[in-house]
């Protein structure tokens, strides 16, 4: 439908990527109308792991939208290089793509064309392997899918990717969300076994296996360059039921899911916005019984200590009777109990923050120090160091930022606070910079762009061979 551009804000001096309409696809309505909900569709959402869209335009230059510029590859081009994934890996980069899908979902936005070749993974802060979801092309809300015709999906099928679709985009039955997490379950099949579940010659073969034939598990698989567990292999072959009702419903409840088997199966915790761990961090079995043994001796000794203060000090004190010498016992008595006091305060604590806003699915960044991203509103945030102050800035599409100090020294809290509509169309707060029409337009005119052709992403057709099963 259209062609990617880098390209620079010359007023911001920063590059961005510019996808435009083909001028001959721009002459139809109905593709600038789609064109149009892909760029709203995916500005209504604000994910980390989804592509951010920050302007787009109609105007005498064309079609087109400003998207951020990613450094990297997109999963296809990764597995046609080194082959199928370990499955840590795997369950990782289906964990934040699942996390990318609760959101577009929580927001009534379907993809509908969830592939290896529209996952594009970065490396962020230095992590590796941050996933961002591209191309919202074949997005409808969900309201819409609902309602759709066998014209209407007859239409639909152009752009959508036989090798990876679910088995109802095919039919004129209704299509939700569901369709999304069968999208995925395909891909975390090909992550795990180097191809799709199904490889066929023609679009009518493809549609025929996934309505009819069961994929062989991945467990079954012979020759794997990488074991896939027992339990990774039943919840991606239970992604791949023909009926959505035997699906995950959804993408939450795969997303938790997912991060349970990479526990277990991997000694993987996967949390929301945050880099993996190995399990063991959480205390895993030969942690656990470090720990225990340390807290067992500290208990004994502090037991001890009293124990002996009580049986000889103490012992003395209430021997010697007299109001004098009870008068001492009470006080010490409240000296060994502030005492006590200070002991126990004195073991390290955790502070604990819990920040909600209204409304919710605000980002959530800390600001002192090198800025990053927490995660989304409502947000628990555990393990803080009870001193200094911590900055942190909560921004939403429609709404003006806000800025928190926390002061961290007064233990754990819960703040709840209001955002304030913003009068900004693209929904940024006023320290936040947006491309003006003016002089986006001047970069489209000018020769000043190097095109980035994306991957062919047309519809398989009946070639007399295997499509490549990564488009």
């Amino acid at each position: 439908m259209g062609h990617v551009y880098l390209a620079e804000h010359t007023r911001l001096g920063r590059k961005v990527a510019l996808k435009r309409l083909k001028d001959r696809v721009a002459a139809e309505p109905e593709a600038v109308d789609q064109f149009m909900v892909e760029a709203r569709a995916v500005n209504r959402i604000r994910h980390p792991h989804i592509v951010d869209v920050t302007d787009f335009f109609n105007d005498e230059s064309g079609v087109y939208y400003l998207m951020e510029l990613l450094e990297g590859q997109t999963l296809a081009e990764l597995l046609r290089k080194d082959g199928p994934l370990t499955e840590g890996r795997a369950l990782y980069i289906g964990h934040q793509m699942a996390d990318a899908l609760e959101a577009a979902h929580q927001a009534d936005v379907l993809h509908l064309d969830i592939k290896p070749s529209n996952i594009f993974l970065i490396t962020k802060d230095g992590q590796a392997d941050f996933a961002k979801l591209l191309d919202f092309g074949v997005a409808r809300l969900r309201g819409a899918a609902d309602c759709m015709d066998a014209e209407d999906h007859a239409a639909d099928m152009g752009p959508v990717t036989p090798v990876f679709m679910a088995p109802e985009q095919a039919t004129s039955g209704p299509v939700d969300h569901r369709a999304d997490i069968y999208s995925l379950g395909t891909v975390l099949y090909a992550m795990a076994a180097g191809r799709p579940p199904f490889e066929a010659q023609s679009l009518a073969e493809f549609v025929h296996k996934h309505q009819s034939v069961a994929p062989t598990p991945l467990t079954r698989l012979p020759g794997l360059k990488s074991p896939v567990s027992a339990g990774c292999s039943r919840l991606v072959m239970r992604c791949l039921e023909k009926r959505p009702a035997d699906r995950p419903q959804s993408a939450r409840e795969l997303r938790d899911l997912l991060a349970k088997v990479a526990e277990q199966s991997c000694g993987i915790v996967l949390v929301s916005g945050r880099p993996p761990q190995k399990a063991t961090a959480r205390l895993g079995w030969g942690w656990g019984w470090g720990w225990m043994g340390s807290i067992a001796a500290l208990v004994v000794i502090v037991v001890a200590y009293f124990a002996l203060d009580l049986g000889g000090e103490g012992e003395s004190r209430r021997a010697s009777g007299g109001a004098e010498g009870q008068g001492r016992g009470q006080g010490r008595g409240q000296g060994r109990g502030a005492h006590e006091a200070r002991l126990v305060t004195s073991l390290p604590r955790g502070v604990t923050l819990e920040l909600k806003s209204k409304p919710s699915g605000a980002e959530v960044f800390r600001m002192d120090g090198p800025m990053r991203l927490l995660g989304l509103t409502p947000l628990r945030v555990t393990d803080l160091k009870a001193s200094g102050t911590m900055v942190v800035r909560l921004t939403l599409p429609g709404y003006v930022d806000k800025t928190l100090r926390v002061d961290l020294t007064l233990g754990s809290q819960i703040i709840h606070t209001p955002l304030d509509r913003s009068s900004d169309p693209m929904g940024s707060g006023p320290g936040v910079l947006r491309p003006r029409r003016r002089v986006v337009s001047r970069v489209v005119r000018s020769s000043a762009m190097v095109v980035v052709p994306p991957p062919a992403m047309a519809m398989a057709r009946d070639t007399g061979g295997t499509v490549n099963p990564f488009e």
